[in-house]
């Protein structure tokens, strides 16, 4: 299970020197392009810092350079999909860093959340004040 984020990583990161952790970072990993910009103006109005990827891989690369506190991550997309994506994560030893919350239309969430350790997860369609209130539980 991923740590909150606490103030002692809210300095740039040691790891590799590259990238700086930043508490309110919220990366949206998801491949339809509506729900990407709703929750990214939801967010944004928020207050929060709001990066995007379409895919896996994708998220990976922005993840060399910003450390997100909280990753909302579809599990069904092309080229990369959620699950795959969590193990690249954790390959590159920064999953425990970040809170990730699962946004599916899969009847099973809570079992798939739980075998892919994540942090909590969202059923799709989800209204944005039960996106708020998770987000807030995370940040």
């Amino acid at each position: 299970m991923a740590v909150v984020m606490t103030q002692m990583f809210m300095q740039p990161a040691p790891i590799g020197g590259k990238f700086q952790q930043a508490e309110t970072t919220i990366l949206i990993i998801e491949d339809d392009l509506e729900m990407i910009n709703i929750v990214k103006m939801t967010l944004e109005d928020e207050g929060y810092k709001v990066l995007e990827a379409l895919n896996g891989i994708q998220a990976l690369k922005i993840i060399e350079n910003v450390l997100p506190a909280i990753i909302l991550l579809d599990l069904r997309m092309p080229i990369m999909d959620g699950p795959e994506f969590i193990n690249k994560l954790i390959e590159t030893g920064k999953r425990e860093y970040i809170s990730i919350i699962l946004l599916t239309a899969e009847f099973r969430a809570k079992e798939i959340a739980d075998d892919l350790r994540a942090d909590g997860y969202l059923l799709k369609p989800f209204n944005l004040a039960d996106l708020l209130q998770t987000i807030k539980k995370f940040s």
